[in-house]
């Protein structure tokens, strides 16, 4: 049976379904006027076959109201928007009926002249895409008897594509025409290529930002034109690409002359401005490295760390891609929450100079927050809280402190313990200091490019948990370094990771079901890890954003190399040398997490993720890796027909013993996600997941093991001509209600493959209600 939660949770869902549903039938056309029609769906065809070019539709001036239907049909099961505005009431002023109408959306009435004009828009699209004889045409095809709704069909008949056959660059300025033909192998236009006037603004764009990065501060797009000559052949257009010179107005006179680029002669930094009152504290100034240093007293700031944030030096000529430089870089640190650089040309100067100014607004001094929320973990229900204090600049250069106590209480369910409703908890701390440089690098930071925005981080911590079955307590201390290689690409190293981890208490059953006794135990992690992250969202303007995370991590060969002449002492129980009378762990761990996100419209997208992962042991780790350096499978961020810890490894049933929590040293998982909007904020998703973990097949002969875990490893072992049999597989819906800042998210997971089953792993048939996870979390699983 369902417990209380979960049965609240299932009645929500079924209530709100009930309701959308009742919405759903409401009738479309309540609200058109008679005469009229609802405008139910447009379509392009070019010569004959459907258009699918999203770019094209956004053209058209009249667009039906949000519906949810079949893909690549026009079959309509839904328009939540309409249908919400046709149950409420339009001509009240207030009440329920009226809030209906107001978060609803009035019915589109079809308008022909819209339409005419739409479709002349339409032809002007394909004319610039090199269909300079296209014709167009649009049909209004009446859907019902009462001729109350309305379907339009814009037919484009193309004609043949104009091709370039030449491009010829008309450049007063020698030094313009110099700089064009030396960057003229990376341009847009090819000869051969079809004619496309988005091709044409595109390398307008890149010219005009290799001028701007070549010292022609404020050069304008407007400078560079387009001449198309479709006399040139058989449909090809001869391309004339044309800079003019600057244009000066003096007073009833105009005149033009030649562009020349800027030098920068003074750069100004103030590092105390208050953009609330424009106002700023400074009171004294000094030079430093060319830069002139406007300070408080006392002086707040260290200038070489002034001068490391600003990327542009004097003398130099201008360069935008610098100046967008120093903005992330001063922002990026959060010393700063608001920079302001401008330029201005030098008053009465000949030699095209300009005067560079740096306003920086900083946050406060110390700041303190509180973070709370509600936790799920493996099925388990608690709340968790966070309260952090930092204080900014603490040596004067940039450094923040931060110092964070997290606690957290949990109720752990399928345990022998009534005593208390929260049975499991867990309490911490984190102290840490931010460095805008390389900590301990010495010279290194003056050799690092400052466009790399190098970082690094300090930090120990603590963490104590309690459960029913063990208490566990663990103290790191690490040094992190971060660096970015260009807008796109970020690389981390955890120079040093070291993990102390000591169980004072566990009991016997659940530390024999776990990671077989070995890899859930007292031990010492010392690690050193990579990280590379490839992400584009902020810098593809297209469709497509793609994310890449991989990294590798090494661990406890400084000291097996120390240890190669016996210098600590050996555990003869379990074969392993011990460091402060625990063992440390060896193994390299490699991970790799790819998502491809796909944007076929503004509010739906599609998502595939996949995920590859293994921890490799070896030398004083015999058979199994830390618990903590383990894969889990489950959970509401991966398969999310299964709880967390309760899949696996391989075909393992691991459901007949309620203290297990599975983790392997393999995983493999992919996902599939397709999300959508339902009304406004509350958004759906449909999706499928797929993977599991395994463990390494070896001899596990050092430790006696008991029936349980003989059949564990029997059926956990990654064989590569039966690993593709036991990858689980489950399919659900996702209901989202997204703040802007965070999303809430309830994801119900259904099984359709369970390779735990031995004898009917197609397990669909047989869903019940009581058989569906529900994941609740925050943010969006990927």
């Amino acid at each position: 049976m369902l417990n209380p939660f979960r049965k609240n949770i299932f009645f929500f869902v079924l209530l709100t379904s009930a309701a959308l549903v009742l919405l759903s039938s409401c009738n479309a056309t309540k609200h058109v006027p008679k005469g009229k029609q609802l405008l139910r769906n447009n379509t392009i065809t070019k010569n004959g076959k459907t258009v699918k070019d999203y770019r094209a539709y956004a053209i058209i001036k009249q667009v039906p109201n949000k519906k949810i239907g079949l893909p690549f049909t026009n079959v309509i099961l839904w328009r939540p928007y309409l249908n919400l505005y046709n149950a409420g009431n339009p001509d009240k002023e207030k009440g329920f009926g009226h809030w209906l109408t107001k978060i609803g959306e009035p019915p589109t009435i079809l308008d022909s002249t819209l339409t005419f004009s739409s479709a002349k828009q339409l032809g002007q699209y394909y004319f610039n895409q090199g269909y300079f004889l296209n014709e167009i045409e649009f049909d209004i095809d009446f859907v019902n008897r009462d001729s109350s709704q309305a379907n339009v069909v814009y037919k484009i008949y193309s004609g043949p594509q104009y091709r370039i056959k030449s491009i010829e660059y008309i450049i007063s300025s020698p030094a313009i025409l110099e700089l064009v033909r030396g960057v003229k192998g990376k341009s847009k236009i090819k000869s051969g290529m079809p004619f496309n006037t988005e091709t044409l603004e595109e390398e307008r764009s890149r010219l005009v930002t290799t001028l701007r990065n070549n010292g022609y501060y404020g050069f304008q797009e407007s400078y560079v034109k387009y001449e198309a000559d479709t006399s040139a052949g058989f449909h090809e257009v001869n391309i004339k690409l044309i800079v003019g010179d600057k244009r000066v107005i003096l007073t009833d006179s105009v005149y033009y002359v030649e562009h020349l680029p800027y030098t920068i002669k003074n750069i100004y930094v103030d590092p105390n401005f208050n953009f609330s009152n424009s106002t700023s504290n400074s009171s004294d100034s000094s030079v430093y490295k060319g830069l002139t240093l406007l300070e408080a007293n006392p002086k707040v700031y260290k200038s070489h760390y002034l001068e490391s944030q600003v990327h542009f030096k004097d003398g130099e000529i201008y360069n935008e891609r610098k100046v967008k430089e120093t903005y992330s870089h001063v922002t990026g640190n959060r010393v700063f929450q608001i920079a302001d650089i401008s330029f201005e040309p030098v008053k009465g100067d000949t030699n095209n100079q300009v005067n560079a100014y740096i306003n920086l607004q900083p946050f406060d001094k110390r700041t303190f927050s509180a973070e709370f929320e509600g936790t799920n973990t493996a099925g388990n229900y608690g709340i968790a809280g966070v309260l952090t204090w930092a204080s900014r600049n603490i040596f004067k250069a940039g450094e923040i402190l931060d110092f964070s106590i997290r606690g957290g209480l949990e109720a752990q369910v399928n345990v022998n313990d009534n005593n208390q409703v929260f049975n499991t908890n867990e309490i911490g701390f984190e102290v840490g200091i931010n460095f805008p440089r390389f900590f301990l690098a010495g010279r290194l930071n003056q050799r690092v490019p400052k466009r790399m925005e190098p970082k690094s981080r300090v930090y120990t911590s603590f963490r104590y948990q309690s459960r029913v079955e063990f208490e566990r307590s663990i103290f790191t201390v690490g040094l992190l370094y971060n660096w970015k290689e260009s807008q796109t690409k970020t690389h981390q190293v955890n120079l040093l990771d070291v993990n102390f981890v000591r169980l004072p208490r566990i009991d016997d059953g659940y530390y024999n079901s776990l990671e077989f006794k070995t890899g859930f135990q007292d031990q010492l992690i010392m690690s050193t890890r990579y990280t590379f992250i490839y992400d584009d969202k902020k810098y593809t303007t297209d469709r497509f954003h793609r994310f890449l995370r991989g990294s590798i991590e090494p661990a406890g060969n400084l000291l097996a190399l120390i240890n190669s002449n016996g210098t600590f002492a050996l555990n003869n129980e379990t074969d392993q040398y011990l460091v402060l009378g625990v063992p440390f762990a060896q193994y390299i761990k490699l991970d790799l997490d790819f998502r491809n996100y796909i944007n076929p419209s503004k509010d739906h997208q599609v998502v595939t993720r996949f995920f590859v992962g293994t921890t490799f042991n070896y030398g004083n780790s015999p058979e199994f890796p830390p618990f903590e350096k383990s894969f889990l499978a489950g959970g509401s961020n991966d398969m999310r027909g299964w709880t967390a810890y309760r899949l696996g490894p391989g075909n393992f049933n691991n459901h007949a013993y309620s203290g297990y929590s599975a983790v392997g040293p393999i995983k493999i998982i992919t996902n599939l996600e397709y999300r959508f909007p339902i009304i406004q904020s509350f958004k759906g998703a449909l999706f499928i997941d797929a993977g599991n973990i395994w463990i390494w097949n070896r001899d596990y002969s050092r430790t006696k093991y008991d029936a349980v875990e003989r059949d564990l490893i029997n059926n956990g072992v990654f064989k590569f001509d039966e690993f593709y049999k036991q990858i689980a597989t489950n399919t659900g819906i996702g209901f989202r209600y997204d703040f802007g800042f965070f999303a809430l998210r309830l994801d119900l997971g259904i099984k359709i493959w369970d390779p735990s089953e031995a004898n009917e792993r197609f397990v669909l048939p047989g869903t019940k209600w009581e058989n569906i996870t529900y994941n609740i979390a925050l943010g969006y699983p990927f």
